[in-house]
């Protein structure tokens, strides 16, 4: 199975840390919109440690649509899935 990944910078004000993040599969996302075509991409890390999930929606210019924290024991510690989209006017 071919992997690809990205390494991208991110700092919380105090400190800049460097991310792996995998590149997975296209899928279909059960959301309160209803059905939603997503990418999903994992942050790469160690076995027994915390890491992220985010499935970004591909009819929504890559909005994140979905974001899970799991801990390190594999348990999911935080998820929030999108229930509306709203635009402005411009």
């Amino acid at each position: 199975m071919h992997h690809e990944y990205f390494a991208i910078p991110v700092s919380d004000g105090a400190q800049l840390r460097q991310y792996q993040i995998e590149i997975g599969t296209r899928a279909e996302l059960a959301t309160p919109l209803g059905k939603l075509p997503v990418l999903h991409l994992r942050e790469m890390h160690e076995s027994g440690a915390a890491y992220f999930e985010i499935w970004l929606g591909l009819q929504y210019r890559l909005l994140p649509v979905k974001f899970r924290l799991v801990d390190s024991s594999d348990k999911v510690t935080e998820e929030f899935v999108i229930s509306d989209i709203r635009a402005g006017d411009k």
